[in-house]
């Protein structure tokens, strides 16, 4: 005589019979659940989608996958556990899109083939355990913002703290989910959490429209720097930067991000805040990204992201270190009539460091020319002396060497003439360095804000830059400018400049924009303006 077949419920009982108590109270099964994986066949309505569902946004492939739910019915069965004393089952391992779609089929269509579910259950780990795995399905599929993967992380690491009572390192956390599946660097967790602590408040809209890892690392090489330009120009604590820069984010926040529009926002809140022309921050801005600012490594170590470059040391900001109350010191220019200036000589008050291979400059250096030495010793015309030698020998490598003159005052130089004719037919990288470096140099030596009435007496006659500094119309000034020297394009800056200097030419950029603000303190501390003659 055969046994009677037990019922499910006995089966579901039996199992649970002779398993280990569990150590912790979160662990705990439901009296009725098995304690090993095991397929089953669900009615919808008690599986609920998991409260903690790391995607925020309606999956794009929605309506597909409804389509296609509709006319197959589901494909791959729904993974599902339950909390401790919790009346329904919910999502183990992904499946939200799937469930709701089966839900709204139900409720369209009253068709019962879409009342109930092929389903896995696995046993109650934990609450970790089930945000963990849904991340790693989300990953697996790609459908997770990086903002809403910043999310779910900084939520799994509060879990992860409070069962250990401590807190965890970025090292220790990345580890810890390493463990229960989820692979993620410690550099990739602290980009999580600069993007919660920082640009959430900011530019919440273009975090939540998609912004990628890309956009956040250029956003937080772009603070570093920004940061170190604040602090060069004493401009305020370090909580009053952080507020300035989430501001000036803020300004142009919005689905249509622009990295572009972000950096120039940076831009003009600093100039606004040091009460500089926007051009030169810009330029100081630029130079210190190029140079390099401090990111980390995938270890959460820190370590110089960008452009392999060693530069000099930064100039004395002091005027006093060179020599201006009488001794002249060793790095300056010293010549005499029978011994040529050599340029790679006297253009340092730096200490030279190793060069490291670069791009080919734009052009082959030209040949320095001969230039006679500085006419007296003291501290202010040696620096005046200095940049004209850095700024003639930029311009020469780029064909530029007849439009810098020597100029006693200001910054010892004006541009007196427009690139070659013809040379916007050039190369279009090369162009945009020419004009780029062309426009620099006006702006470093104030070209243009030397008085009409010396302008006519300083410029040669055959001078077309002076006779575009001398009209009335600034607008019409502009104009016949660019038409000369060309418009530089701000979207190809970082490729077509920037990225392809020679070192050579990267270290007159920071050397002329050094000298530029010693010599700006020293016409503050004396209440003079630039072009002021000494007497």
């Amino acid at each position: 005589m055969s046994k009677k077949r037990p019922s499910d419920e006995q089966l579901r009982s039996a199992l649970n019979l002779g398993a280990a108590p569990p150590l912790q109270q979160e662990a705990r099964l439901a009296p009725s659940d098995p304690v090993i994986s095991m397929p089953m066949k669900m009615d919808i309505h008690q599986i609920e989608l998991y409260d903690r569902n790391p995607r925020h946004s309606q999956n794009s492939a929605y309506e597909d996958i409804k389509e296609s739910v509709r006319a197959q019915g589901l494909k791959q069965p729904l993974v599902i556990t339950r909390r401790p004393g919790a009346e329904h089952y919910m999502l183990k391992h992904g499946g939200n899109t799937r469930l709701t779609v089966l839900k709204e089929l139900h409720a369209e269509t009253g068709d019962r083939r879409f009342q109930t579910a092929d389903c896995i259950f696995e046993p109650w780990k934990g609450e970790t355990d089930v945000l963990v795995s849904h991340i790693v399905e989300n990953e697996v599929r790609g459908s997770l913002t990086f903002i809403d993967k910043a999310r779910a992380v900084r939520e799994a690491a509060a879990m992860l703290e409070a069962d250990s009572g401590d807190k965890l390192s970025l090292r220790q956390l990345s580890e810890a989910l390493r463990e229960r599946g989820f692979r993620i660097s410690a550099g990739m967790i602290s980009k999580c959490f600069y993007a919660l602590d920082t640009l959430l408040q900011a530019i919440p809209s273009a975090l939540d429209s998609g912004m990628g890892k890309p956009q956040i690392e250029k956003l937080r090489q772009l603070q570093t720097g920004a940061r170190q330009v604040w602090d060069n120009h004493r401009l305020g604590s370090a909580e009053m930067f952080d507020a300035e820069f989430v501001e000036a984010l803020a300004k142009v926040d919005g689905e249509d991000w622009s990295h572009e529009n972000a950096w120039r926002s940076v831009e003009v809140a600093l100039a606004q805040r040091a009460g500089e022309p926007l051009n030169r921050i810009a330029a100081e801005l630029d130079a210190v990204l190029v140079v390099g600012v401090r990111g980390e490594d995938e270890g959460g170590q820190a370590t110089d992201s960008l452009l392999p470059v060693l530069l000099p040391s930064p100039a004395p900001d002091r005027l006093e270190d060179f020599g201006e109350r009488g001794s002249a010191p060793s790095a300056a220019p010293t010549s005499t009539p029978s011994s040529p200036v050599d340029p790679a000589a006297t253009a340092t008050a730096r200490t030279a460091a190793p060069e490291a291979p670069r791009a080919p400059p734009f052009s082959s250096p030209a040949p320095e020319p001969q230039r006679a030495p500085a006419e007296t010793a003291t501290g202010i015309e040696q620096l005046r002396e200095r940049m004209f030698e850095t700024a003639h020998r930029a311009a020469a490598e780029l064909g530029l060497a007849p439009c810098v003159a020597r100029y006693p005052q200001g910054a010892g130089y004006l541009v007196t003439q427009f690139p070659p004719a013809g040379f916007v037919h050039g190369d279009p990288n090369l162009v945009q360095a020419t004009s780029w470096w062309w426009w620099f140099l006006v702006s470093m030596s104030e070209t243009l804000e030397v008085p009409s009435a010396q302008a006519r007496k300083l410029f040669p006659a055959d001078s077309a830059v002076a006779h575009a500094h001398v009209m009335s119309d600034e607008q019409a000034r502009y104009e016949a400018m660019f038409a000369q020297a060309g418009a530089p394009d701000v979207s190809r800056f970082g490729f077509c400049v920037l990225a392809q200097m020679s070192t050579s030419l990267l270290r007159a950029y920071r050397q002329i924009e050094d000298d530029y603000r010693a010599l700006g303190e020293w016409n503050r501390q004396r209440g003079r303006s630039f072009h002021a003659q000494e007497v």
